[in-house]
């Protein structure tokens, strides 16, 4: 049996780093759209350590966590370490958001759905002005 390697800040932090430095296509991709149609909020942060994890994207303070599956996510033993991945950020009451790369249809539904999510905690301005930018943003990333 293999050992396992013991979890430490200063393991996670490297690794964070590393992450940083050498993205994943799949999460540039997720970055230039989130950023480019001003979804990232200046709480949201980028793959940072957190309980021996690091999210793709996480918000504390509207408790969120962005996940950006690329190709190899749909292996078998993935979609397990995903599970409990998801299954550990709920039981801190996170939301989880899966977004598939390069799947436009997972793009829109999780863009709407982050979006309804984050109303919730916070009452939107009720100017026209403002709906029929998020009604732009929105028919903007579906073409």
């Amino acid at each position: 049996m293999a050992r396992r390697r013991r979890v430490t800040k200063e393991y996670l932090d490297r690794l964070a780093k590393r992450l940083e430095e050498n993205l994943p296509k799949s999460e540039v991709w997720f970055r230039s759209i989130y950023e480019r149609h001003g979804l990232k909020l200046e709480s949201d942060k980028y793959n940072q350590p957190w309980f021996k994890r690091i999210p793709d994207i996480v918000n504390h303070d509207l408790k969120y966590v962005i996940e950006i599956d690329g190709s190899i996510h749909e292996k078998k033993e993935q979609i397990a370490r995903d599970r409990k991945k998801d299954r550990f950020y709920e039981n801190k009451n996170y939301r989880v958001f899966r977004v598939k790369a390069y799947d436009n249809e997972s793009l829109d539904f999780n863009i709407e759905s982050l979006c309804s999510y984050r109303e919730a905690f916070y009452k939107p301005p009720s100017q026209p002005r403002v709906i029929l930018k998020r009604l732009r943003l929105l028919e903007s990333i579906k073409n």
